[in-house]
């Protein structure tokens, strides 16, 4: 899953989470990183221009967590829940300039099932979930 997808993704999860501390909604959070990596998707890291699709991604990602608090005032455990969701992505950006190591977050690993499709069908997904997870913070 793109960053921008965990980011906004996380931001509806910390919506429904409001009475929870924050250390609580950042377990959810990651949990929620981990079942959206499950869920068959494209990513852009075999592309020729996998360094410009991943700091577009990444610059939206931090750009919406950014906005959310500072314009739109959304509460801490909102931002938190969207940061903490979108992390885990940040250990794969080695992979953008073709370095490879292990990785530490479960659903990077080689064991883990981790979800993948055409660029059509995974583009399609991903942007339901940021659209879904825009009107979960929008109404709620």
């Amino acid at each position: 899953m793109w960053v921008i997808v965990h980011a906004f993704s996380g931001m509806a999860l910390g919506a429904l989470l409001t009475t929870r501390s924050l250390w609580e909604i950042a377990i959810w959070a990651l949990l929620l990183h981990m079942v959206l990596d499950i869920i068959p998707h494209w990513d852009y890291t075999r592309l020729v221009r996998r360094v410009r699709w991943g700091a577009a991604d990444a610059g939206l990602a931090v750009t919406a967590l950014v906005l959310a608090r500072a314009v739109f005032g959304l509460e801490w455990g909102i931002i938190v829940a969207g940061a903490v969701s979108a992390m885990p992505d940040f250990e794969l950006l080695d992979t953008l300039v073709g370095l490879k190591r292990p990785r530490l977050f479960p659903s990077h690993r080689p064991w883990f099932p981790h979800g993948s499709c055409a660029p059509l069908p995974g583009v399609i997904t991903q942007g339901a979930i940021v659209i879904a997870s825009f009107l979960l913070l929008v109404f709620l």
